[in-house]
């Protein structure tokens, strides 16, 4: 029995029961032994094993978690006529009731007190400042059958009967716990060799719970999903694969009136009567109405897994404490499920995940200019900070003659190699058009008819900006295919110039026309093309940096300072203050051209 040691003499024992289920149930076949050595019938030996059971079991479920390495303490001491138990614990102590009734067939709890009060003489539970004594002493004479306890008088006769009646309902509800496990047990070893063995956890999932339903004789099911990345609760599988239900947001969802939602922020069984009305607000309304339904929220290790309902039709009783269990255990074993698959899947991704980021970086990496031309007229930094390990964003800088430049900024939507790739197959088109670069718009139309084909093909698209910079000329040209306006800020540094001619992006249509747009350069100025990952960097709110803040940042920078490095890691400093400890939710990149005398 573990490490459990006894002490044992001829009118008694001392067993010390480590604290687990197991070595309870040794102590109980031990004593039972010590018992029928001492004479005891049959008839009182299952009766004592059973009071037994109920109160070491109690003593070792309901220690607390920092003195599980404390010992329960049991003594029989064994009289002429009476057997005297005394079970000694270290829990936080009860109160014991001077005459427990019998609880409710849905009760889950209080059957131990009533069956230990019910089968013994005399029960009394002593708390105490080192411990707990429960003492039940009962004689080897009165067993409580209905032969032994007729006594003539019919007030006795009759009270008599009622313990009878009531104790034999406490043994039909053990007997239907019994049952349940059993069945439990059952459809666990039934299930468990798919655990680990499918990734289909909807599949898995109806099948499990169409069990479910058939064991507690219920008429429906609804599971939910929670997928952590969206704050949803998903419908993964129903009774009826039809019944569509709205997704749930957990967050946002304090006060409401669904059970489903209750039971998650309670973290306990929530129910609804088949007697009361059902709210207009309850998402299972099309279900639940003149139901009995139990919610019953999936957690493991602190972590919600999701949330399983069950309700069964008003002309049936409520649920009963056995099959409230046996939905529970099947709930948590479908939680086990769920995290089996995500493990599998996540050993099956991690390899080819790794394998791909790291090519995607190495395309991403080789796609960024090691360094910046040097234009002259003109100083150049830019800044590309991806949300992910690989993003979709790329800058480039082509140096024309005469002093000419062109500057390139993209988005591709989507992340990884597929993004990779096709940023690297736009920067490699655009190199290879220097003619078409002094005419940005001329040029975005050949690169959206040679790319259309196999963007569309894959359901992605890019947004793009293409600007040609004439500093001898004093003129600048943009094309925009569905991205950013680009910003300038001239001379006088006065106003803002937000520019962004018309045109779709690129892969969305194949016969796009691309507008132009003409800018003046009036003396020592600054140009800013960038991403939306930008001005949609939010801070924990939820607010966005947005235009208007980046307008006005871009107006009033000259103020701390000079040059195209001084402003890259400004503008940096000022959206990450704004953000504070929010990771970046878009990938963040921006090119910024100022003239040397700015």
């Amino acid at each position: 029995m573990g490490e459990g040691t006894s002490q044992v003499s001829l009118s008694g024992i001392k067993i010390v029961v480590p604290c687990d289920l197991t070595s309870a149930r040794e102590a109980c076949v031990q004593i039972r032994e010590f018992l029928s050595d001492r004479g005891l019938e049959d008839g009182e030996l299952g009766e004592w094993e059973l009071i037994l059971a109920e109160a070491i079991n109690n003593a070792v479920v309901y220690l607390p978690e920092d003195r599980k390495s404390t010992p329960v303490e049991v003594e029989v001491i064994v009289g002429s006529d009476e057997v005297t138990v005394k079970v000694h614990d270290h829990t936080e102590g009860m109160e014991w009731p001077e005459s427990a009734s019998l609880p409710s067939e849905e009760s889950e709890g209080g059957r131990g007190i009533y069956l230990i009060q019910t089968m013994t003489d005399h029960a009394d539970y002593r708390k105490g400042l080192h411990g707990n004594t429960l003492v039940m002493c009962r004689s080897t004479k009165n067993l409580r059958t209905p032969e032994s306890s007729v006594t003539g008088d019919e007030g006795a006769e009759s009270a008599n009967d009622e313990v009878v009646a009531g104790l034999e309902l406490t043994l039909d509800a053990m007997t239907e716990e019994l049952s349940s496990c059993y069945e439990s047990l059952s459809a666990i070893f039934h299930f468990s060799s798919e655990l680990g063995q499918t990734q289909e956890t909807k599949d898995f999932s109806k099948r499990l719970l169409d069990h479910v339903l058939e064991i507690v004789e219920a008429e429906w099911f609804v599971f939910r999903q929670y997928f952590s990345d969206r704050d949803l609760l998903i419908l993964l599988s129903a009774s009826d694969p039809h019944l569509m239900l709205p997704d749930l947001k957990v967050k946002e969802a304090e006060g409401t009136a669904g059970v489903e939602l209750r039971a998650i922020q309670s973290r306990q069984d929530e129910w609804l009567s088949a007697s009361e009305p059902v709210s207009a607000e309850e998402p299972l309304w099309t279900v639940a109405e003149g139901c009995h339904v139990i919610a019953h929220p999936i957690y493991l290790n602190d972590e919600l897994l999701g949330v399983l309902s069950v309700g069964r039709p008003e002309s049936a009783s409520a649920f009963k404490a056995a099959q409230i269990s046996f939905i529970n255990t099947f709930a948590e074993f479908l939680g086990i499920q769920i995290v089996n698959v995500g493990y599998e899947k996540e050993r099956i991704n991690k390899g080819i995940l790794t394998r791909e980021l790291e090519i995607a970086q190495n395309i991403q990496r080789s796609l960024l200019p090691e360094s910046l031309p040097d234009l002259g007229g003109f100083q150049l930094a830019a800044s590309c900070e991806s949300a992910r390990e690989v993003g979709g964003d790329f800058y480039d800088v082509i140096s024309l003659k005469d002093g000419c430049f062109v500057i390139v900024i993209a988005d591709v939507m989507g992340k990884g190699i597929p993004a990779a790739l096709f940023a690297a197959i736009l920067r490699s088109l655009i190199r290879a058009l220097p003619e078409r670069s002094r005419e940005p718009a001329t040029l975005m139309a050949t690169v959206n008819q040679i790319l259309y084909g196999d963007l569309s093909g894959v359901d992605m698209f890019i947004t793009a900006q293409v600007v040609f910079v004439d500093p001898k000329g004093g003129i600048a040209k943009v094309a925009n295919a569905g991205h950013c306006p680009a910003l300038f800020l001239h001379g006088d540094h006065k106003e803002v110039e937000s520019v962004c001619p018309e045109g779709m992006p690129l892969g969305v249509l194949d016969d796009t026309v691309f507008t132009e747009a003409t800018v003046e350069l009036k003396g020592a100025g600054r140009i800013l093309v960038y991403t939306d990952g930008v001005t949609e960097a939010a801070d924990s709110s939820g607010e966005q940096f947005g235009d208007e803040r980046l307008g006005e940042w871009f107006l009033t920078a000259e103020s701390q300072g000079s040059g195209a490095e001084f402003f890259k890691n400004h503008l940096l400093e000022r959206v990450r203050a704004f953000i504070g400890e929010e990771a970046p939710r878009d990938d963040m990149t921006f090119i910024v051209a100022a003239q040397k005398d700015a």
